[in-house]
């Protein structure tokens, strides 16, 4: 059976996987010291660019929903609020398991292993916070180191298919031109807005908005065939190369904040 599945895709998400978590156990696990002392420059190499492959999941999930909705945003009318719903659910489910696993286990072991690693004891607040994926949002400690980027995930996928919602919007009010192409004009320009402004306060890394430049960087490159624009992916490849050359020359120094 013929799939559109991409082996490449799935190796940068796999190479992304296993970066990351070594960047996490550098970064909290009791070993991190240990590392650090014997072999001091893969511990410094995975702290500073370990979260290197944030970028790959971002650009990534933006393309294959840019390249999802594509197909259908000229056929059909983008039901907004049960595509948010049904994201959500796809995203909480498997994380409530994964933390509630992770409240028991360190609640298990608290008693007998003080580190800083471990959460504190859950509070009803922080739970609710959880449900909601507004932990940090209102500042409050996370269940587990990752739980962030599920809410950064959520924040970015609303962002993309409220633009959606609003190219089908224009669409039917103007009668003229593809409606794949205003999606592409949206999303273009809140990647701008991004990389030039929202991008430049790492305070406002707990918004969907800080990280929509790589986000929407991959949902411009999955919905620019469908387009059908007179340019060619070579063009698009010299565009993407002069955007990150404006944008690095906008701002050279770039710190990366472990979250």
């Amino acid at each position: 059976m013929k799939t559109e599945r991409s082996e490449l895709i799935d190796l940068l998400k796999v190479c992304a996987c296993i970066l990351i978590v070594w960047h996490h156990l550098a970064l909290y696990s009791p070993m991190a010291v240990v590392v650090s002392e014997w072999l001091p420059s893969l511990h410094d190499f995975l702290f500073e660019y370990g979260l290197l492959a944030v970028q790959v999941f971002l650009v990534v999930g933006g393309y294959l929903n840019g390249k999802s909705w594509s197909r259908v945003l000229a056929d059909q009318k983008i039901q907004a609020m049960s595509r948010i719903w049904s994201r959500y659910t796809r995203l909480a489910i498997p994380l409530f398991v994964a933390l509630s696993f992770a409240v028991l286990v360190t609640a298990l072991i608290r008693p007998f292993f003080d580190h800083i690693s471990l959460s504190a004891a859950p509070t009803p607040w922080q739970v609710l916070a959880h449900v909601f994926f507004l932990q940090d949002v209102l500042y409050l400690e996370a269940f587990s180191a990752g739980v962030w980027y599920v809410a950064i995930d959520f924040q970015l996928f609303i962002m993309a298919i409220f633009c959606a919602w609003l190219a089908h919007a224009w669409q039917g009010s103007s009668g003229t031109g593809l409606v794949v192409r205003k999606a592409l004009l949206l999303w273009g320009a809140l990647t701008l807005v991004s990389l030039f402004v929202w991008n430049l306060n790492p305070l406002d890394e707990i918004w969907g908005t800080y990280f929509l430049g790589a986000y929407g960087l991959g949902l411009c490159i999955g919905c620019w065939r469908y387009a059908n624009l007179r340019y060619s992916y070579f063009h698009l490849n010299l565009l993407i190369i002069l955007v990150g050359a404006l944008a690095f020359a906008y701002q050279p120094n770039i710190e990366w904040h472990p979250i």
